[in-house]
């Protein structure tokens, strides 16, 4: 069996897609190519627990949770039924995914379809962060865009929808890892908060390049962030930590997700 990787114009091309790690380094996988697991496939082998919680999707989602990838790795379940498990990744290349689909072939008997998006080393920090943000439970903001794919002539349109009563911040990672802030941006109603950002020539790689890969990432609670509270455009290995200790020093119930989308000129 196969996980296989959804490119634009497949299933869930809105959200899936494979992304350029650096301009001028290619790592692109062609559309028709699966991605494979790195290991035997393990349909006899013994499970552990009963089918019953082995079917169970909380258990599935909470297995993604807890699996290690390493440094600069990021698996969430967004979809996920008794048959079926969908998977979003970032990452600097494809063999900690590989490696994780065998695994999860081995514990269920199932091999998920995966989307990956290969990120950039500045960019590492993304996966980092997503990954180790203490989330809280059932207030994970929407984060969406109207589109995932720009020229530096459109605006990046969009929108979060948070709890009620949330605060809601807005980041921009661009292609080089450094951090914009977005909040001035987002224009509130109620739980719903819209943003429309023009974009300039200096969010996209020079003309010929791949297009520019870029992270947007939501937070969302009812308590103001002090880290949100920076100047200019720093790196995200240095802003995203400080968020993250933040939330876990004052103990704040808050959530992030992110979008990843790309522009070019």
């Amino acid at each position: 069996m196969a996980g296989y990787l959804f490119l634009p114009g497949g299933p869930l091309a809105s959200r899936w897609n494979l992304a350029q790690p650096k301009f001028g380094q290619s790592r692109s996988i062609p559309a028709d190519t699966a991605l494979q697991p790195a290991r035997p496939s393990a349909a006899a082998t013994v499970r552990s627990q009963p089918t019953d919680a082995l079917d169970d999707p909380i258990v599935r989602a909470g297995w993604l949770r807890s699996y290690k990838g390493g440094d600069c790795f990021f698996a969430a379940a967004m979809s996920v039924s008794s048959g079926k498990v969908a998977i979003e990744g970032y990452g600097r290349g494809i063999e900690p995914f590989q490696d994780m689909l065998a695994a999860f072939e081995r514990r269920f008997g199932i091999v998920p379809e995966i989307g990956l998006r290969v990120i950039s080393d500045e960019q590492c920090a993304v996966a980092d962060f997503l990954r180790n943000f203490p989330n809280a439970p059932g207030e994970t903001p929407d984060l969406s865009l109207d589109k995932h794919d720009l020229t530096t002539a459109e605006p990046m349109r969009g929108k979060v929808v948070a709890a009620a009563g949330a605060k809601t911040y807005l980041l921009l990672v661009d292609h080089e890892g450094l951090v914009h802030n977005l909040e001035a941006r987002l224009k509130r109603s109620g739980s719903m908060a819209r943003f429309d950002v023009p974009l300039g020539f200096g969010s996209a790689a020079p003309l010929g390049s791949e297009p520019s890969p870029q992270i947007l990432i939501a937070i969302a609670g009812k308590e103001r962030l002090k880290a949100m509270n920076f100047a200019g455009t720093p790196p995200a290995s240095t802003i995203l930590p400080r968020i993250s200790s933040e939330v876990e020093a004052r103990k704040l119930e808050m959530a992030t997700s992110a979008q990843y989308l790309r522009i070019r000129r």
